[in-house]
């Protein structure tokens, strides 16, 4: 039977001693025990001991505990491996988004020289030049929006089968603080990106944007 995280087969206490080998066969037992701060260490080396006098072979003995941090070491290093991605697509997008801009300025000098001899002033042009920016910037989040969040519940459908062995849900108020977050990121860096090309423009003098 294909249950999530693992092929499983169920079996009968008879059948189960018939078809496999009594060298093969492996039972896992839950202990509970109060609250013992402070010796843990220690009930974890007597129950191990006690088990092991009473005949049973102990192949592996893991505390709740060593498995919670086993486990948050896990979701730890694939979070960190993700924010060090997101991170680096921002960066990288950051210096596309000026590079783009400052070639769009040079394109539409003449565009600028005509504003400015209409009698726009600096602070209009400098305007024009960030909310373009900051326009561009927000289109690329909503499309990576469309992407992202399907992709997201996929890869966490993913991994909490890989090392949970059960699937992960999406919280609504962790995701709803993340895309504000990025959203506010985006708005930023789409600002930002265009402060080099805007002042350029807003430089530019009516003769040397039209000639």
């Amino acid at each position: 039977i294909n249950e999530i995280g693992d092929s499983k087969i169920y079996l009968t206490e008879e059948g189960f001693a018939r078809y496999v080998p009594q060298q093969a066969q492996r039972s896992s037992i839950n202990i509970v025990t109060p609250d013992v701060r402070g010796r843990k260490t220690e009930m974890y080396h007597q129950i191990s001991h006690r088990v092991a006098d009473s005949g049973v072979s102990i192949l592996q003995a893991t505390s709740k505990a060593d498995r919670q941090s086993i486990q948050s070491s896990h979701f730890t290093t694939t979070l960190t491996s993700f924010l060090v991605v997101a991170r680096l697509a921002v960066i990288v997008a950051g210096f596309g988004l000026a590079t783009t801009m400052s070639v769009r300025v040079n394109e539409r000098t003449r565009e600028i020289g005509i504003l400015k001899s209409i009698g726009a002033s600096k602070k209009q042009v400098f305007s024009i030049i960030t909310a373009e920016s900051t326009f561009t910037a927000l289109a690329g989040f909503a499309l990576c929006l469309l992407l992202g969040v399907p992709v997201t519940a996929l890869a966490i459908q993913i991994i909490g089968v890989i090392i949970l062995e059960i699937p992960l849900s999406l919280s609504l108020p962790v995701v709803a603080l993340a895309l504000a977050v990025w959203l506010a990121a985006t708005y930023v860096i789409g600002r930002l990106a265009s402060r080099k090309a805007a002042k350029h423009a807003v430089r530019l003098t009516v003769k040397e944007a039209i000639a």
